[in-house]
């Protein structure tokens, strides 16, 4: 193979490196994000029901919560930044008792 052959293959191997390290990064990263905006809404129900307003809260999210929400297996593999809305009433009534 002449030196003129390799160049471009060698450009081509080292643009799909760089391109490839973000998706590998965001693939271990969106679960982890997913994960700490999760626990952040969960402490967040949890202040509203030191306050007093858990139930009126679990309330509020049984009426108004999207028909589609339901949860996810493997919920902590996923980005998903909100549990699932089942999940927090549960919390909630709970921590409210």
């Amino acid at each position: 193979m002449e030196p003129a052959e390799e160049v471009p293959s060698l450009l081509l191997y080292v643009a799909t490196v760089v391109l490839e390290v973000p998706v590998m990064v965001m693939r271990v990263v969106t679960p982890l994000w997913g994960r700490l905006w999760r626990e952040h809404e969960y402490r967040a129900d949890l202040y509203a029901a030191r306050l007093g307003e858990g139930l009126q809260l679990a309330d509020f999210l049984a009426t108004h919560a999207p028909i589609d929400d339901h949860p996810i297996p493997f919920v902590w593999l996923s980005g998903h930044s909100h549990p699932p809305t089942e999940l927090r009433i549960d919390r909630l009534r709970r921590a409210g008792v």
